[in-house]
């Protein structure tokens, strides 16, 4: 078991003096900092070695320095360079036709370097589109300004961004209360706590309401099928934004949508000087070959189903009210006594198995059955530890409550499970949706 990490340790209270763009968020979950990462495994500092499930919060798709997109990046540098004067390239245009050949929404591409940028980007081409200003939001869309209505403790004021917290009776009543001034809606698919139902829904108001519907695909677009969630739910919606798995841990994203809509950013000012550059389009490219040669969704389902399934077992023999939920490529833990859920993340660490303390598990292509055993191995060990030191937790299995599920998607998504809720039943510790019922009516 690892249980100390000096080198670690020291340099992070080195860094701690020069460097400020920590998350503390992540950075404070783990006690070390990784040297290298290959395939399915990272390797922290000490030589300690962790089967990764957070997938670096799912930038990495197919695993760690896989070797074609690492053989296809470094030819990009050594045979192509990586900036030029002219911003068309055989690779931006390689990358753009195959995102436009898969995704069902994606008549045009346009490209970025990160999530944030990519939906900040579509909500501008919205308002161009639209001659509107209001946003109805759910979900987690980046650190912009226009999103930090979702954070209290970081809110900026701004009453042209409002989130209706999945929602859809709230979604309703502020789409009638701002009629005619809503730019579009943006949201997660996040098939976790939401069902195909909700999207089809939601789908269906937004089209009633004339009103463009944004998917945020940047974790779902390369993880749901090809082509997203929406291609396999058939739920299609006038813009999509992309990132993460698209380049295997490069930075690139993208927004594609409707042509009429994704041309508008010839009516703006939207480029970054870095946005065409040549390696993390060699990156997506060999990524998407593998994706579509390996057909890597199958994969990260079967795998992760298998895990999401063994560590169920697991929490039903232990008797702890725990489980986990809901897609198998990225699942997520509920325990019902949230120190005992960290309790357990914290002993699995120190077996050598790496869980995302806050977010969602995440497995990649890389990932085998054999690393499934290997993970479910320590899990039970780990259970066994907490049932010798607790063992008031350990008295018999059931569902963690829905209080306990709803805690966990408000964390998440900021969002309600109950989507159908009435506006006035809702708990007062979704505090925005309670500020959005003091909103003033439209001017």
């Amino acid at each position: 078991m690892f249980s100390s990490w000096p080198k670690s340790e020291s340099l992070m209270e080195r860094s701690r003096k020069v460097v400020s763009s920590t998350r503390p968020d992540l950075d404070g979950t783990f006690p070390f900092v990784v040297a290298s990462g290959l395939g399915g495994y990272v390797t922290d500092l000490e030589g300690n070695r962790y089967l990764d499930l957070t997938a670096s919060t799912g930038a990495v798709l197919l695993g760690h320095r896989h070797p074609e997109v690492s053989a296809a990046t470094i030819a990009a540098i050594n045979d192509v360079g990586s900036m030029f004067p002219t911003t068309t390239s055989p690779l931006l245009f390689e990358v753009a036709e195959r995102l436009t050949n898969m995704f069902p929404s994606a008549e045009r591409a346009l490209f970025f370097r990160t999530g944030s940028e990519a939906t900040t980007a579509a909500i501008r081409l919205a308002r161009m589109a639209t001659g509107r200003r209001t946003v109805l939001t759910s979900g987690y869309h980046g650190w912009h300004d226009w999103h930090l209505q979702m954070f209290p403790q970081f809110r900026m004021e701004d009453p042209t961004h409002i989130d209706f917290a999945y929602n859809l009776n709230l979604l309703e009543l502020l789409l009638d209360r701002y009629a005619g001034d809503v730019a579009c809606v943006i949201v997660t698919p996040d098939l976790n706590f939401f069902p195909h139902e909700y999207f089809a829904e939601l789908r269906e108001l937004t089209s009633r309401k004339g009103v463009i519907l944004i998917f945020d695909e940047v974790v779902t677009g390369f993880r749901y099928g090809m082509g997203g969630f929406q291609s396999s739910s058939g739920i299609t919606p006038e813009m999509t934004t992309l990132s993460k798995g698209l380049a295997n841990g490069h930075a690139i994203s993208a927004v594609v949508g409707r042509a009429e809509l994704i041309e508008q950013r010839d009516k703006t000012h939207m480029w970054g000087t870095f946005n065409s550059e040549v390696t993390p389009l060699a990156a997506a490219v060999a990524t998407l070959d593998v994706f579509v040669r390996d057909n890597v969704p199958a994969v990260l389902d079967h795998v992760g189903t298998a895990l999401m399934e063994g560590l169920g077992a697991l929490f039903r023999s232990a008797g702890v009210r725990a489980d986990a939920f809901r897609v198998g490529s990225d699942f997520h833990i509920v325990f019902e006594d949230e120190d005992l859920g960290q309790a357990f993340y914290w002993s699995c660490l120190c077996r050598g198995v790496l869980f995302h303390r806050f977010d969602r598990q995440i497995v990649t292509a890389a990932h085998t059955l054999e690393d499934v055993q290997f993970a479910l191995d320590v899990a039970g060990e780990a259970l066994a530890e907490l049932e010798a030191s607790t063992p008031a937790a350990f008295q018999g299995w059931s569902e963690p409550s829905p209080e306990a599920r709803d805690l966990r998607c408000l964390n998440e998504t900021g969002g309600l499970m109950d989507y159908r809720r009435a506006v006035d039943e809702i708990p007062d510790m979704w505090t925005l949706v309670n500020q959005i019922k003091e909103l003033p009516p439209s001017p």
